[in-house]
């Protein structure tokens, strides 16, 4: 019973389920240091996520291709809060949007 519910726990869809929600969490928060601790995580679950499925070449281009969208709003969040206390919500919310469908085509897969 735990085995399966820690299966279900570490499957492909959970782990980039808790991507998208960290990343989501990053576009909200309003100071610079919380921002930046959600991007870390989310950072280290895609990496943990690219070594796991290393030896899978279709997860791989899938997991490739979500960690350039990451990287593009992990950029346009960093510097909008480095650059100015206003930041660009709508530019941030697109971007996000964009990550979110990207993410969900690949739990789809």
């Amino acid at each position: 019973m735990m085995q399966t519910e820690y299966a279900q726990q570490d499957s492909l869809a959970n782990r980039l389920n808790i991507v998208d929600a960290l990343v989501k969490q990053a576009t909200k928060a309003e100071i610079e240091s919380i921002s930046t601790v959600y991007l870390i995580q989310a950072n280290q679950e895609i990496n943990l996520l690219e070594l796991k499925y290393s030896s899978e070449l279709t997860i791989q281009q899938n997991l490739y291709k979500v960690k350039i969208a990451f990287l593009q709003i992990n950029h346009l969040i960093l510097n909008n809060l480095a650059v100015s206390y206003f930041r660009d919500y709508t530019q941030i919310e697109k971007e996000f949007e964009h990550f979110h469908r990207l993410i969900c085509e690949v739990k789809d897969d």
